[in-house]
């Protein structure tokens, strides 16, 4: 039977068969790229080919998706979807984000139109998303001790004056401290439990400091103390650990999504999760040493 199955891959692959597109993706172990059976692509040799159910299944393997069939992207898809998820790999490839105007350009959409579409599809604006995308690097290179102009420089920022001038909101405190591990930062967090991998989300009385995916809760604690080892650490108090797992439900993006590469819907998730927690910080505190309340506002405007 096992022999059977591979052999109908195979020939759907040789034959570019478009009803396999829904079935299965392949990857060529030569290259670490996997494909849909239709990719334009030179057939590879068959002892090369290995054959996986789905996109998550091939990355979950190591391999990395194909740039020219975008076999991430769910076969019933929409051009339109097509189109942002192209505009996602290019903020990823690109040193600095392009502004929405380019990226409308690029994928072949109007200037107006865009930045509809890509929220619609993903529940964030282009923006909000290059954002996410820049502070998250922009923390990474600090953890991993470069200097903070360099690490603004290398994040995309085209001015180191508006970092400093946002690093709170983003980042829940200064450049400075967080490269020295949080000192003197009184942080609170939770891990909040979802289908695919639990979600970390920490801060301070001033912003949102992570958000972290993982299948492990211990995991992400102990990545969270590594990386703050000066800071006073606490678990959120039941209000809030209650408002925030409310948030996360909220946050999830929509299932149209649910095919895109990992690595995009986590930048995603992120920044719709940074906008609810923000915001509701502004209406009211959400550290473990002030009383809860929950924000006038009801969650789905916070998302907006």
């Amino acid at each position: 039977m096992k022999a059977a199955v591979e052999d109908w891959r195979w020939q759907a692959l040789v034959s570019r068969d478009p009803e396999a597109d829904a079935a299965f993706r392949y990857a060529v172990e030569a290259t670490g790229i996997y494909c849909r059976p239709t990719c334009t692509t030179p057939i590879p040799l068959q002892k090369n080919v290995r054959y996986f159910p789905d996109s998550t299944s091939a990355e979950a393997a190591g391999f990395a998706p194909c740039k020219r069939c975008r076999p991430a992207l769910a076969s019933s898809s929409t051009p339109q979807i097509e189109s942002v998820l192209l505009a996602c790999i290019h903020m990823h490839d690109c040193a600095r984000p392009p502004a929405p105007a380019a990226l409308a350009d690029l994928v072949g959409m109007s200037r107006f139109r865009f930045p509809r579409v890509f929220k619609t599809t993903l529940g964030v604006t282009p923006h909000e998303y290059a954002d996410e995308l820049r502070w998250n690097r922009f923390s990474q290179y600090l953890t991993l001790g470069l200097p903070i102009a360099e690490a603004i420089y290398e994040a995309g920022f085209g001015a180191v004056s508006c970092v400093y001038e946002r690093a709170l909101h983003w980042m829940g405190m200064t450049p400075a401290i967080w490269r020295a591990g949080g000192a003197g930062a009184a942080i609170w967090y939770e891990v909040v439990e979802r289908r695919q991998r639990n979600a970390l989300i920490a801060g301070t009385d001033d912003g949102v400091c992570i958000i972290a995916l993982d299948h492990s809760r211990m995991k992400l604690e102990d990545s969270l103390h590594s990386q703050f080892a000066s800071a006073s650490i606490r678990s959120a108090d039941p209000d809030t650990a209650y408002w925030l797992a409310n948030a996360v439900q909220r946050a999830e993006l929509p299932e149209i999504v649910c095919s895109f590469p990992s690595h995009i819907r986590e930048i995603g998730l992120a920044a719709r999760l940074r906008k609810a927690v923000n915001n509701a910080i502004l209406d009211g505190p959400l550290a473990p040493s002030a009383p809860f309340t929950f924000p006038p506002r009801d969650m789905a405007s916070l998302l907006r």
